[in-house]
């Protein structure tokens, strides 16, 4: 054994550094192999990690177009339901002026001797309006439909 590697040495090392270098090569070719899987798997990891916020982000700028369509409605039904009010609120008061006014004029009649719903003096007639424009004009005042109904088209 000693005789060959004597007179084989030459061949021996050159396969042995012949077989370094191959496992060098190897292991360079592997290890660049594992660091392009390694660099793919960041940019599939960060592309994953962006859309996701881009969807995370996309989900709560519709929650919150959500939530001002919701408070937006809410007004709106607000805003609505207080003109309805008013309105109620406005006849009402109307009925009751016309009730007022038809008690003034009815004791207008009864203070004259008169029977009721009378025909009267062209004076109390006169006072008799203005008490009842007066009335009228008060709960035109006191529930303005004019300024709920712009607030209503404002909104809408």
């Amino acid at each position: 054994m000693k005789k060959f590697i004597r007179e084989n040495w030459f061949k021996i090392i050159t396969v042995i550094i012949l077989m370094i270098i191959t496992s060098l090569y190897a292991f360079g070719q592997y290890s660049y192999y594992q660091k392009q899987q390694a660099q793919i798997q960041l940019n599939w990891e960060k592309q994953e990690s962006e859309l996701e916020l881009k969807r995370e982000k996309q989900e709560a700028e519709l929650k919150l177009r959500e939530g001002q369509l919701l408070f937006e409605i809410e007004k709106k039904e607000k805003a609505e339901k207080k003109a309805e009010e008013s309105m109620a609120n406005l006849d009402i008061c109307l009925i009751s002026a016309d009730k007022n006014y038809t008690n003034y004029w009815n004791k207008e009649c009864e203070r004259l001797g008169k029977e009721i719903d009378c025909i009267l003096p062209e004076s109390i007639t006169i006072n008799a309006g203005n008490f009842r424009k007066q009335l009228k004009d008060e709960c035109f005042k006191k529930y303005p439909q004019q300024a709920i109904k712009e607030e209503i088209d404002e909104e809408n």
